[in-house]
């Protein structure tokens, strides 16, 4: 992946959250950017048992997770070693469009805003969905390093937000999607076919390792549980690209970012914490991996 100017504009406008105006009965016509489909549109529920449970018990889970997420704001020297690994990556010049990212964010989250929050009222509790934080983050790496070939191990709200971003590239860059659980790709599927997004290239992750795939300029590991996510990690990174990034998420969980440190330390590949980016209200933040 080749670097690009600067100057360019990373706050370039999405396109509407809105899907087209059909006569099938399940979608909604079209409505302004930014405001939520008319009340009997398409709302999902988790496909899985324990999806279900979890969000029938999500007044109570959400409620922890924020007082956990609070927690970090007694832990200073967190702070100071997430921002201190911030600031090393902006200082890589091919991410020094990010050093103003306070301001960047805050546009594309206006931006992704809407969009974010048509999935989590009528598809995910947004503490089960990947966090509105990450998303514009996810956003301004595809806007600063055009991926030609991009994957999301883990579908969900990723998978809408990388669509909206290859509406917007010029050329569109090849997006897949990737999942261990049929149901939830099946759910995925269903909701970028009433948002008129492609649905091709989203297979299990069974399929898809079968093929053999790599050159992949952008990979999103969230891929299952966090078991799931270290037994695949190996895998994962030899599916990128040179010069491709990895965005690890869930990085929080010790399980999950002191097994991909030492595994990235063993293959000299630089990573960066981005918590000062990333880090939501319930404490979640990624990791960020250059190979």
């Amino acid at each position: 992946m080749g670097e690009i100017p600067l100057e360019v504009d990373l706050s370039e406008g999405l396109v509407s959250a809105a899907p087209k105006e059909e006569k099938h009965p399940a979608r909604p016509g079209p409505a302004p950017a930014g405001q939520l489909p008319a009340a009997g549109d398409l709302v999902l529920e988790p496909p899985t048992w324990l999806g279900r449970v979890m969000r029938g018990l999500s007044f109570a889970v959400e409620a922890a997770n924020c007082v956990r997420g609070g927690l970090w704001r007694l832990t200073p020297w967190r702070r100071r070693r997430e921002a201190a690994s911030f600031e090393a990556l902006c200082n890589n010049a091919r991410f020094a469009a990010l050093l103003d990212y306070p301001r960047l964010a805050k546009a594309i989250e206006a931006e992704v805003r809407p969009h974010y929050e048509l999935y989590t009222s009528r598809f995910n509790a947004a503490w089960m969905a990947v966090s509105l934080e990450l998303s514009a983050f996810l956003m301004a790496l595809c806007r600063i390093l055009r991926p030609r070939r991009v994957v999301d191990l883990g579908s969900g709200f990723s998978s809408v937000l990388l669509r909206l971003y290859q509406r917007e590239a010029g050329p569109a860059p090849e997006v897949w999607s990737v999942d261990t659980s049929p149901e939830w790709l099946d759910m995925t599927r269903r909701i970028l076919r009433w948002l008129d997004m492609p649905t091709d290239h989203l297979v299990t992750w069974e399929d898809f390792v079968v093929q053999e795939p790599s050159g992949f300029d952008l990979v999103v590991h969230d891929l299952g549980s966090i078991l799931t996510r270290r037994r695949t990690l190996r895998r994962v990174l030899g599916l990128t690209a040179r010069g491709g990034v990895v965005v690890i998420d869930d990085a929080n969980y010790g399980g999950v970012r002191r097994h991909a440190k030492r595994a990235l330390r063993r293959r000299g590949i630089e990573h960066h914490l981005v918590g000062a980016a990333t880090r939501d209200k319930y404490g979640r933040y990624a990791l960020l991996a250059l190979l």
